[in-house]
């Protein structure tokens, strides 16, 4: 429990996103003539065992992610957050410098040194909030304190294991995860298992703290709380480092496998058939594979008009063309008969992939009556091998 610290006395630097600033104005008002009672009833009781002593530990949407392993704690003057759930989910330059001091009940004093701003989505309020980061060993991902908690003038309440908290749409509700606080619980008392894990952090520390790359021997992906945190679906993973070189060009296989040193070396002595960076892929020799449009020729060739975009799409857009044009994937074309614009989209991590608008070019295209295989013979052809291979597109349009 942190009974004190933040950076004034207001409400510890939460703030509301631009986008969320109207609704946000809308839901204050409707806050202030909030009728409906925050209650607690045997209803909340349904599931849980008596008596209990679990904390309150909960899931939440933070920037496109579901990250686990949350504890509510309003004895807590801040919001905290564990380096390695930054460093799994590639949020490492949002971190800015920042220092504050926190007291602890016996009066312990621990200095924070970083910060970083996070978009936190719960019943569909999104509220901008500040996280500090200490190096400190902890089983929790995040500690959720009392700046979020007033923000939403949540409730929460350990004993039914909820937190209840009013919406525009009414209140809402999130239940916390009983059998996850008493594994944390159990982490840490169990110093035989917390000491392997101190190791893995300080270097997920380490790379948040400096921005450089992790000891390709110890992984923050082999920490079960970091996979965790950013609900992943891979089990304990080892790290192959490909270049001695670089240590950023590294895969993953499974830790659990037969025969480890043997697909190590496998995988470092075709090392150059992994690509990192567009550079990595140069042009494919025509005389191994060619793909040609079936285009009717009767069809009039269209050219498009030139859309117009503001400055950072086209700052987006001239990058990603010179990287094509660096590794040969395209070239200039001068007075083409075909002209698409292309369309820009907006990913999950907050970086722009472009397409290219070929709606007048599929017309001119007969239209292929079977496409795809049916799923039915993509099984039967699987049956007699012993492994199965699949493709993943570095750039979707590779």
């Amino acid at each position: 429990m942190i009974v004190g610290g933040g950076d004034d006395s207001s409400i510890n630097h939460v703030k509301f996103t631009t986008m969320h600033k109207l609704k946000r104005t809308i839901a204050h008002e409707r806050y202030e003539n909030f009728e409906d009672s925050i209650t607690f009833d045997k209803s909340d009781a349904d599931g849980l065992s008596f008596p209990h002593y679990d904390a309150l530990v909960i899931t939440l949407h933070i920037t496109y992610t579901d990250v686990k392993r949350i504890m509510v704690d309003d004895g807590s003057g801040t919001c905290i957050i564990h380096p390695r759930v930054l460093v799994q989910m590639g949020l490492e330059d949002k971190i800015i410098p920042r220092c504050i001091t926190l007291t602890g009940f016996n009066n312990a004093v621990e200095q924070t040194f970083r910060k970083v701003s996070l978009p936190v989505l719960a019943g569909g309020v999104m509220l901008e909030t500040t996280f500090h980061l200490m190096n400190q060993e902890m089983t929790y991902n995040a500690i959720i304190g009392r700046p979020w908690i007033h923000a939403m003038r949540a409730v929460p309440l350990s004993f039914y294991q909820v937190i209840k908290f009013p919406t525009p749409w009414g209140v809402f509700s999130i239940r916390g995860k009983p059998r996850t606080a008493q594994e944390c619980y159990k982490i840490a008392q169990d110093c035989a298992h917390t000491k392997p894990l101190k190791g893995a952090s300080a270097e997920a520390y380490q790379s948040a703290m400096s921005g450089t790359k992790v000891n390709p021997i110890v992984d923050a992906i082999r920490d079960p709380d970091a996979v965790e945190s950013c609900k992943a679906t891979i089990k304990d993973l080892d790290p192959v480092q490909l270049d001695d070189a670089d240590l950023t060009k590294k895969a993953y296989i499974g830790h659990n496998l037969a025969n480890l040193s043997k697909y190590c070396e496998f995988l470092t002595n075709h090392a150059n058939l992994f690509a990192f960076f567009h550079s990595d892929m140069p042009g494919i020799p025509r005389d191994i594979a060619t793909h040609k449009l079936n285009d009717d020729p009767l069809h009039p060739p269209v050219r498009q008009m030139r859309r117009k975009f503001n400055a950072a799409i086209n700052e987006a857009v001239s990058e990603e063309v010179d990287k094509l044009l660096a590794n040969g994937s395209i070239r200039e074309s001068k007075y083409p008969q075909w002209v698409a614009n292309v369309v820009m989209v907006k990913k999950k991590n907050r970086k722009w992939r472009m397409c290219v608008d070929f709606i007048d070019l599929n017309k001119a295209c007969p239209i292929d009556s079977f496409p795809l295989p049916h799923i039915d013979q993509l099984i039967d052809a699987t049956a007699g091998h012993e492994l199965l291979s699949f493709l993943d597109a570095y750039s979707s349009y590779n």
